[in-house]
């Protein structure tokens, strides 16, 4: 990893973190499609209100970038995406410099395998060392 935080295999301009098991990458063109039917399909419980498909599916376009407080990253785990973790704004509650809201999501059978404590701790580290971070 470069002094920057990101993955010497990432894209430019893109960010990648990598760690023992897990990387965090930006997600690829055919993983769109794939977290908009997890988003479609997910239990109500976990997914309160689906979001609007265009702007889910411009915002994973994004993901690899953090612009205006957003970030989104999937979780890989040896080539296969796991999960995808993410920084978000609530709407209509701006965050003051410096504060982020996380959110995290693993595929079940991924759970209860220490993955989403790894990616946190990844993904948290980066934003304090990388994204002036204060408070998460």
């Amino acid at each position: 990893m470069g002094e920057d935080g990101r993955d010497a295999s990432a894209e430019a301009g893109e960010i990648a973190i990598r760690g023992p098991q897990l990387l965090l990458r930006a997600l690829r063109a055919d993983e769109i499609d794939a977290e908009w039917q997890a988003m479609v399909d997910a239990d109500p419980m976990v997914i309160a209100e689906l979001p609007d498909e265009t702007a889910f599916r411009a915002r994973l376009r994004r993901s690899g970038r953090l612009e205006d407080g957003h970030l989104d990253l999937a979780i890989d785990l040896d080539g296969t995406l796991i999960g995808r973790i993410q920084t978000f704004l609530p709407p209509g509650r701006p965050l003051p410099p410096g504060t982020f809201d996380l959110g995290i999501g693993l595929r079940e059978d991924a759970r209860g395998q220490g993955h989403g404590r790894e990616a946190l701790r990844l993904f948290t580290g980066w934003l304090f060392e990388y994204a002036a971070a204060q408070v998460i």
